[in-house]
């Protein structure tokens, strides 16, 4: 039986299943190397990356209207000037004002499965542990959800146009679309198009949380941050925002050695150590176990 080799501890449970509550898709679930645990835990803040930093070409190259068409009438050196600024717009606001933070989530587990298996929990994801925690040498970080949105959402400073948002991707192969078709004179003009559009909850949705089918199994939830920048005055730098309370356990991987920084990092985020755990491997299924047996207490 598989539940033999993991300790007793709520994130071991295989019968928390997707849409139970705090217990389940209350969680949210964050990979990252040891360095970047190690400055989360500092800092107390979770990083919000520019899509420049994100891995889908969907993101990571310029976005382009292209059912854009130049206005009619004569058009000079200055009106050519202007319709390129009008051209490149777009990919301005709407991609390089964007800051994401991006996560898993628990998921059902799938037909056949075994009963007592854990591949469903948010913190078992193999290939995710390979990708984004350094080849099982970094860390699965724990959240709640709830307490991680209040927190974020009350830090952020909040200016005209910005947009907040949280959601889970949607998954489908087609290529990304700029709702944006016709003329327009001026900056200003696509700029209050843009405006409308990004005021549109589906349209928000369409741009920032989809990605196609070949990223489906990270069942990602994305924290969104739309900086609406019309005057240019934002740098293109990450967004860092403290998470307060939300962070409830931390999973370590399998690789993870015992840095001299990390039982006082955790302690200084509320953590006990009985939240600080280590995924194992048994005959390929995903385990927990305690990350140290017994911490002598710090003096």
């Amino acid at each position: 039986m598989l539940d033999e080799y993991s300790i007793n501890h709520y994130l071991a449970d295989p019968n928390v299943r997707a849409g139970a509550g705090a217990g389940a898709d209350g969680l949210l679930f964050h990979y990252a190397s040891a360095a970047s645990l190690e400055a989360i835990l500092a800092s107390g803040n979770i990083r919000l990356n520019t899509l420049d930093r994100m891995n889908d070409p969907r993101e990571r190259k310029d976005w382009v209207a292209r059912d854009l068409v130049v206005p009619e009438g004569d058009l000079d050196w200055s009106m050519l000037a202007e319709q390129g600024a009008v051209a490149d717009e777009p990919n301005r606001l709407l991609r390089l004002g964007a800051r994401i933070a991006c996560f898993t989530k628990e998921r059902e587990p799938l037909p056949g499965a075994d009963p007592d298996a854990l591949f469903h929990r948010g913190w078992a994801r193999a290939r995710m542990w390979h990708q984004y925690a350094a080849e099982h040498s970094g860390a699965c970080l724990v959240f709640d959800m709830a307490e991680l949105v209040r927190a974020v959402d009350s830090a952020r400073k909040i200016g005209d146009g910005d947009v907040f948002s949280i959601n889970s991707v949607r998954y489908a192969d087609k290529p990304l679309r700029l709702p944006l078709t016709g003329a327009f004179t001026d900056v200003a003009a696509i700029q209050s198009a843009l405006d409308d559009l990004t005021s549109d909850g589906n349209r928000i949705a369409d741009l920032y949380f989809s990605k196609n089918t070949d990223w489906q199994s990270e069942d990602e939830v994305r924290i969104l941050v739309l900086l609406w920048d019309p005057t240019s005055a934002i740098a293109l730098e990450p967004l860092d925002l403290p998470y307060g309370n939300s962070l409830k356990a931390v999973v370590l991987g399998e690789n993870f050695g015992d840095p001299p920084w990390l039982r006082s990092a955790v302690a200084d985020r509320g953590l006990s150590e009985d939240d600080v755990l280590r995924a194992d491997w048994v005959d390929g299924a995903p385990t927990l176990k305690a990350y140290i047996e017994e911490w002598v207490p710090l003096i």
